[in-house]
């Protein structure tokens, strides 16, 4: 059976099976879930533990065999330069302190904790000796080239000073310029040979060609010139094998070096490198395990998701269109059911509250339309039909101080006496026979006419001016005249007329409501002073 046929399987049960709670359901989704997730956990952890195992053992081992690697290293480059020192500088006191300073860190105590290292480095001293004593053996040679060189100089000068004429005839001539004597001290001979054997190579020349009736003196300066020459070429031969044995020696001793180099760094490296790739192999457990549970996590949540949509989000679903149903009025759909008890209780109460719904909703119609007609009874005047002085108050108040408006303030003339000749009955008629008049004489849907109190009305008329208003006063007073209500006691004729005040709000003018109803009020008291039966307009 599938996920989703499960759920459905689930969701569709019988109402006879056993209900669960909300709560349970979904601590059986969630319990298996936390275990699984705690043994993923567990495995990383247990995986970290190693990596800081590792670690530690790095930091505790190998970090301090690094730095005595690094120590021995430091000797090594040490022991080198001071062989170095050996093997090129010329000064015999360099030399010396350069052989005591190797000496001395062949013997360091850093070599001897290997018996590979101790051997390595007896054997490198013995090298530095040996170099050592071809640099001394070296020196002596170059005093006695110096020496050579003296001498040889010595028989140029003395030959150079011989007759003129004698020399020419033997082909002898010297430089212009001769070079300048100093002491040696290179290591390499070429100087002692070209330097001073080149710059007299035609003088030696004509003294291996003299002729024999050369005097005896410059034939024995010539000799003994050509014999320092020898002696000078001996030297440097001399100096040469020396210095290509020193190459040698110090050929071997770089490779001594870097053989020693090399067995100090790779025991510790080899060491490093094996760490490090358990910390990499653990590092990998590690994501490998994060990654599993990113995917597990992964495919719960997607689980969770469909066995929560399928038992709880999906049957809320339903139940929100059911209530909406309710709520239009419509007829209820086919039960709903949940094996989660807490939705089963919601689903078992849908058909009730659709019934209170209905009943309400026919009781809510009722009063509904009880209150529309309080209202309208509220906002007429019973008598004459047409609004009271509460709708005239809201009516009033809809108008800003400086919208155009008109108000007209009516009172029927001689009302009181009216009253006492024929009867209050006969009164409350002409009330209202004079309502239909002005009602009926107002054109336009925006105005309107309202009984203000006893037998006084309110015409307003919102947008027009005083001169449109007092149009529609001639009107509503004609109309009223010709009804021709009797009125037997009238001083102004035989029929009901009636005396209208007129204030008018134009485009422009502030003028607040209630100062407005004042002013209309005003020219209703002026009509009535002027003799009633007339139309008065503030101002």
């Amino acid at each position: 059976m599938g996920l989703r046929a499960f759920f459905q399987h689930l969701h569709s049960s019988s109402k006879k099976e056993a209900k669960i709670g909300v709560y349970a359901f979904f601590a059986l989704l969630t319990i298996p879930v936390l275990v699984v997730v705690l043994l993923i956990y567990a495995w990383i952890f247990y995986n970290l533990v190693d990596i800081r195992t590792v670690a530690d053992r790095v930091r505790e081992v190998h970090l301090s065999a690094i730095l005595d690697t690094q120590r021995t290293l430091v000797n090594i480059e040490n022991l080198r330069r001071n062989a170095q020192v050996v093997y090129v500088t010329d000064d015999p006191d360099q030399r010396r302190r350069a052989r005591l300073n190797a000496q001395a860190l062949t013997h360091e105590s850093v070599f001897e904790t290997n018996s590979r290292f101790s051997f390595l480095a007896e054997r490198a001293g013995l090298l530095i000796a040996q170099l050592a004593d071809i640099r001394t053996r070296g020196d002596g040679v170059m005093r006695r080239l110096n020496n050579a060189r003296l001498r040889f100089m010595a028989l140029v000068g003395e030959l150079r000073g011989q007759n003129e004429a004698l020399l020419r005839k033997a082909g002898i001539v010297f430089p212009a310029a001769l070079p300048e004597v100093s002491v040696v001290r290179s290591q390499n001979c070429a100087e002692g040979e070209s330097g001073v054997l080149f710059a007299f190579r035609d003088v030696m020349d004509a003294c291996r060609k003299l002729p024999a009736d050369t005097g005896s003196e410059i034939t024995r300066l010539a000799s003994g010139l050509l014999g320092e020459a020898e002696t000078i070429v001996g030297y440097c031969g001399q100096k040469e094998r020396l210095e290509e044995e020193a190459r040698k020696i110090w050929t071997d001793f770089d490779a001594l070096l870097r053989q020693l180099s090399d067995t100090t760094s790779n025991a510790e490296t080899d060491a490093v490198y094996e760490t490090m790739g358990l910390i990499s192999s653990e590092t990998l457990y590690a994501g490998n395990a994060f990654l599993l549970s990113f995917v597990f996590l992964v495919v719960l949540f997607f689980v969770l998701f469909r066995a929560i949509r399928h038992c709880v989000l999906a049957p809320l679903s339903l139940a929100e269109s059911e209530l909406d149903r309710i709520g239009r009025g419509e007829a209820l759909g086919a039960p709903l059911q949940s094996r989660i008890r807490e939705l089963a209780a919601l689903f078992t109460l849908l058909p009730r509250l659709a019934e209170h719904m209905g009943k309400l909703a026919a009781r809510s119609g009722t009063l509904e339309k009880e209150k529309e007609l309080y209202v309208n009874m509220s906002l007429t005047d019973a008598l004459t039909g047409v609004n009271n002085r509460r709708s005239f108050d809201l009516h009033l108040s809809r108008y800003a101080p400086l919208d155009p408006l008109s108000i007209l303030m009516i009172d029927i003339d001689w009302f009181k006496l009216y009253n006492d000749a024929i009867g209050h009955q006969a009164g409350d008629s002409c009330l209202a026979k004079v309502a239909a008049c002005l009602q009926k004489g107002l054109l336009r849907s925006s105005d309107a006419v309202f009984r203000y109190g006893g037998e006084e009305f309110a015409v307003l008329l919102p947008g027009g001016d005083s001169e449109q208003a007092r149009r529609v006063a001639e009107r509503l007073a004609r109309a009223v005249r010709d009804e021709c209500i009797t009125h037997p006691v009238s001083e102004a004729g035989p029929c009901v007329t009636i005396s209208i005040g007129i204030a008018s709000r134009q485009v422009g003018d502030v003028i607040g409501n209630a100062e407005l109803l004042a002013r209309a009020d005003q020219a209703l008291y002026a009509a009535k002073a002027a003799g009633r039966n007339c139309i008065q307009v503030f101002g």
